[in-house]
């Protein structure tokens, strides 16, 4: 049976200082089973049609006009429901904080938005974790859809893993064809996943989850958490920098026949969400284009130039205050 993941992210840019990408991997089989199991659990008194981690903190939308004891009993059996599947956790958080002081500054549009991180280290800590477990074959891997991102993700793809193939071919082999987005309300493994999104994020942001972590974390005592989650905050996100720099510089040459090769990835179908931002991708042709006749060490001569007329000009602007104090 072919290994499937279903992940969900919680927070975003301008929500919050956390963005996190959680859920859970495991046989078709297995989910087959928990799905039946998840809907019964759904729809036993007083039932809801489906289950969203947020309206449940809340009490509001499927959870309007419940006690928040009854609440907790159904967030309590849907945790047992999880535990009972015999999958594995794993999640990736990101400071958003320290992305837009340490990474953002060096990716262009659209990749610059933390999303992207988060999905792409997400994939590779899953197709880690299999392949680590035993697995050699092409894994399923499903995410919540996403209004805007869910087709931008699906056209960066193919290049993305011809990228990643230069690295490490044989793990690269049990990647996904194509990530699948889908709605969570249909398949109920990503309802799961909320659940875990949300608790790391209200973990990782040390905001008040209302006690549900209390309530679902220990019904998870046998669902074990992959050895490939993670958390990256400042120092982390300096070493990425520091990793995609050096990739760039090994694949340079490649990097250029990819871009040739993708005119996908400058010149996108009428009628597309991608073509919502026409002038935001003409942008970033541009900038691509520009980028494959700069090496790096005069990109990095540039930022570093950029810094220092930042750093003068604050200096400048602290003078000028002291001496009119």
């Amino acid at each position: 049976m072919p290994i499937q993941a279903y992940v969900d992210e919680s927070g975003s840019r301008g929500q919050g200082r956390v963005l996190v990408f959680a859920g859970f991997i495991g046989e078709a089989e297995k989910w087959a089973r928990f799905s039946d199991s998840w809907v019964k659990c759904l729809s036993e008194p007083p039932s809801i049609s489906y289950f969203k981690m947020a309206e449940a903190a809340k009490l509001r939308d499927e959870f309007f006009r419940w006690k928040p004891e009854a609440r907790n009993q159904k967030v309590r059996k849907l945790a047992q429901v999880i535990n009972a599947a015999g999958v594995r956790c794993i999640y990736y958080g990101i400071d958003l904080v320290a992305f837009e002081k340490e990474m953002a500054m060096h990716w262009a549009r659209p990749v610059s938005n933390p999303y992207f991180l988060g999905f792409i280290r997400a994939l590779a800590g899953i197709c880690v974790d299999v392949w680590d477990w035993g697995c050699r074959e092409e894994i399923e891997l499903i995410f919540d859809h996403h209004i805007i991102f869910s087709q931008r993700i699906k056209l960066w793809y193919p290049a993305w893993k011809k990228t990643w193939a230069l690295e490490n071919r044989e793990l690269t082999a049990i990647y996904p064809t194509e990530p699948l987005f889908r709605d969570d309300r249909k398949f109920v493994p990503l309802q799961a996943a909320d659940l875990m999104a949300w608790i790391f994020k209200k973990h990782y942001s040390r905001e008040d989850d209302r006690g549900l972590s209390g309530i679902v974390m220990p019904e998870l005592k046998d669902t074990p958490n992959s050895h490939c989650s993670d958390f990256v905050g400042k120092a982390k996100m300096k070493q990425l920098v520091k990793m995609s720099y050096g990739f760039e510089r090994k694949y340079a040459a490649e990097f250029a026949e990819q871009w040739k090769e993708h005119p996908e990835l400058h010149e996108h179908e009428k009628g597309t969400e991608m073509k919502a931002s026409t002038s935001e991708y003409k942008n970033f042709d541009r900038a691509m284009r520009g980028l494959l006749k700069v090496t790096h060490n005069e990109i990095k001569a540039k930022l570093d130039a950029e810094k220092a007329a930042k750093k003068r000009k604050k200096s400048r602007a602290s003078s000028a205050s002291r001496e009119g104090a």
